[in-house]
């Protein structure tokens, strides 16, 4: 990466959302969304929570504080599947974990839990130093980590998949991280490291108009992690203020576009995968589908702008490499997994 980039990176990454981008294909089984909404139609997703467990009313059953300040509870079941610590359903759930949670709500009351992530953030970042066992970080705002290398680590790099080994990462190098905190002592261990890279697919204009392809990552907002606090051990979320709307929440299923009518964006480095498209205003309506898995939603407001379009290292079902749009948890794990980080998406604008 050379000097001009990382400086660009780093004013980058203080202003935008994680991410990077291409545009291919035509995008099918989606319907036009409507050209934009009022942010007042927006709301909490009531299947989705994002919290700190403060209490404990049994083995299954737990008190959590959501980003909204709300008591709500949460139970799971025998088919719940839990991440934490990088694996899932091995380490129990405890007071003061962060989570992010999607379920169906059994009563007034009770999310009955299908999928949970604890401690998890995501962010782009720039390694500073490199070692056996850690790297340093330079992620939002400036701010220097440290993360643990360990050895179920995933390491996405020019060389391909690696694990527990991060040193074909070179200082300078941009990376999306996805990783774990301990909230106890705000250590940070990476899961997994996806590398960026100025080659990519060439860009090419949407088959069809008002359609793009390309990858999404997921991004906190609003100063707030799971938890409510962008600080404990996640200093990715410090600085990432309401987002450019003014109204962007990780419990709402929103998404960051790289160029809004306000003036904001495009933020793109040297890259194969720049592209253009065209700006949108606040509140515009998007439909997503994951080609993957054949998840979609046609209803993701724009809330923030972003994300730092870039190439990242052939990922996904369909080998993308462009990176463009960025998610709110909310939305991202209603057509993914969180701890994968990133996922191929076609949109309609």
């Amino acid at each position: 990466m050379s000097e001009v980039s990382r400086r660009r990176f780093l004013t980058e990454a203080a202003v935008t959302a994680a991410g990077t981008t291409m545009l291919g294909s035509v995008v099918s089984g989606l319907a036009r969304p409507a050209k934009a909404v009022a942010a007042a139609a927006i709301g909490p997703d009531p299947n989705f929570v994002a919290g700190e467990i403060i209490g404990q009313q049994s083995s299954s059953l737990f008190t959590v504080r959501d980003i909204d300040g709300a008591i709500r509870s949460i139970r799971t079941t025998s088919s719940s599947r839990l991440w934490k610590e990088g694996l899932f359903n091995t380490a129990s759930l405890t007071t003061g974990d962060c989570l992010y949670a999607t379920g169906e709500q059994e009563d007034e009351d009770v999310l009955a839990i299908e999928r949970l992530w604890a401690n998890i953030s995501s962010f782009p970042a720039e390694i500073v130093s490199t070692g056996h066992a850690q790297l340093a970080l330079r992620g939002r705002q400036g701010h220097v980590e440290p993360v643990r290398i360990v050895g179920l680590t995933e390491v996405h790099g020019p060389r391909g998949v690696v694990k527990g080994d991060a040193s074909m990462l070179q200082v300078g190098t941009g990376v999306q991280v996805i990783q774990y905190h301990d909230p106890a002592t705000g250590q940070a261990t990476a899961t997994r490291l996806i590398s960026f890279t100025t080659e990519g697919e060439p860009a090419v204009e949407p088959a069809v108009s008002g359609s793009a392809v390309g990858l999404a990552t997921w991004f906190c907002c609003g100063n707030v992690n799971s938890c409510g606090s962008g600080e404990g051990g996640n200093a990715s979320c410090i600085g990432s203020g309401n987002g450019a709307c003014g109204n962007c929440k990780a419990n709402e299923k929103q998404l960051a576009w790289p160029l809004l009518t306000t003036g904001c964006g495009p933020y793109c480095p040297e890259s194969g995968c720049c592209v253009s498209l065209p700006r949108l205003e606040c509140g515009h309506e998007v439909a997503v589908l994951n080609p993957c898995n054949g998840k979609e939603d046609p209803h993701l407001h724009v809330a923030d702008c972003g994300p730092t379009v870039h190439c990242v290292s052939n990922t996904t079902c369909e080998s993308r490499s462009g990176v463009k749009f960025d998610l709110t948890p909310c939305a991202f794990a209603a057509l993914g997994e969180l701890h994968a980080g990133i996922i191929a998406a076609n949109v309609k604008y």
